[in-house]
């Protein structure tokens, strides 16, 4: 390996220029160990321009350790300061996704085991479950099914939303998936729990359900 290696000074600051390294077969062929151990105030305005390396056959082709050790300090600040950073991001993205999971949700109130009483459901008992937005019939029936803990081939249930009007509580049955939606929606705008509440029927006995 034969090489010609120039370092001066312009205006401009030191420049490393001009150099030409030939390599045949050769192991780190470059600017290998230069400028070693040289503190970062010393490297300030170095300029490495024009500069070639012919290399045939070899290995560790280019700059190699220019500089090295020159900071070590520094080296470990930016890779502190990239972890930092990398963790700051996995962070937010989970609190992105775990936000938008929560705004997915909401918590109902099924009302059950109670009577209907001049229009009132009295004597019941309550209890909340977190909801999908999008939930269909099918699916909130069974998640009445599965809380008041009874056969669905031995009851038909009938659910009754009780919406707050300016004077009075208005009943609605939740018949199909429009009365769902509609009750998920005004679920999110009150500003209280809406109850959903509860009647069953045992069809096996041919008993009439109780009316609101």
């Amino acid at each position: 390996m034969t090489t010609r290696r120039c370092i001066r000074t312009s205006t401009n600051g030191a420049e490393i220029a001009e150099n030409e390294i030939l390599s045949h077969r050769s192991r780190e062929v470059g600017f290998f160990n230069l400028l070693n151990g040289i503190n970062s105030q010393m490297l300030e305005g170095f300029r490495i321009v024009k500069n070639k390396i012919y290399a045939r056959d070899s290995r560790g082709v280019g700059g190699g350790n220019l500089g090295n050790n020159f900071n070590g300090g520094f080296t470990f600040l930016l890779v502190l300061i990239a972890l930092v950073l990398l963790l700051g991001l996995l962070g937010f993205a989970y609190y992105l996704t775990s936000t938008k999971s929560e705004m997915s949700r909401l918590t109902i109130l099924i009302s059950y085991g109670g009577r209907w009483v001049d229009s009132r459901y009295e004597n019941f008992k309550a209890k909340g479950v977190l909801v999908s937005n999008t939930i269909t019939l099918k699916e909130l029936q069974k998640q009445v099914y599965d809380i008041v803990n009874v056969d669905p081939n031995d009851y038909e249930i009938t659910m009754i939303a009780m919406y707050e009007t300016m004077k009075s509580a208005w009943p609605v049955e939740i018949a199909d998936d429009d009365d769902v939606r509609a009750f998920i929606f005004q679920s999110r705008l009150s500003s209280s729990k809406i109850p959903l509440c509860i009647t069953l029927e045992e069809t096996n006995l041919g008993g009439s359900p109780q009316a609101p």
